[in-house]
């Protein structure tokens, strides 16, 4: 645990774009289309390639891919099956859309701690969590 005194600097929304990526964020631009076009379909099976799936799909936001993914682990034919109500962890300093895909999935979160040298959820403190007789 870090218990000296620094000050961690968290940059939210800090991103940099490159000639390569605002090359590409133009064509689609020009393009008149920004979802259902060539490029997302491009993207979708390079994406698909990469992760070694035959599928992916691109979504409109984080919030979707979390619902479409949670969503899709109660139809995965080779997991065991996956009730509804059944508890998901998840840290208690996330965006609200966080809890809310959990949700609208038909799951209940479950929060536990963050490391307060990291602010991110630990291995660590699931596992304590996990021992809790009282938290299952």
């Amino acid at each position: 645990m870090n218990t000296t005194n620094k000050h961690v600097r968290i940059s939210v929304g800090e991103f940099k774009v490159g000639k390569a990526e605002r090359n590409a964020i133009n064509k689609v631009l020009d393009s008149g289309r920004i979802s259902e076009d060539e490029m997302v379909r491009k993207f979708e099976q390079e994406w698909a390639e990469y992760i070694g799936t035959k599928y992916s799909v691109a979504v409109n936001s984080g919030t979707s891919a979390l619902i479409s993914g949670l969503t899709a682990l109660k139809y995965n034919c080779e997991a065991p099956k996956i009730e509804k109500n059944t508890k998901v962890i998840t840290t208690p300093i996330s965006y609200v859309a966080t809890s809310n895909a959990i949700i609208l999935s038909g799951f209940e979160p479950v929060y536990v701690d963050v490391g307060t040298d990291t602010f991110c959820i630990t291995p660590e403190n699931i596992r304590a969590h996990l021992e809790n007789a009282s938290n299952l």
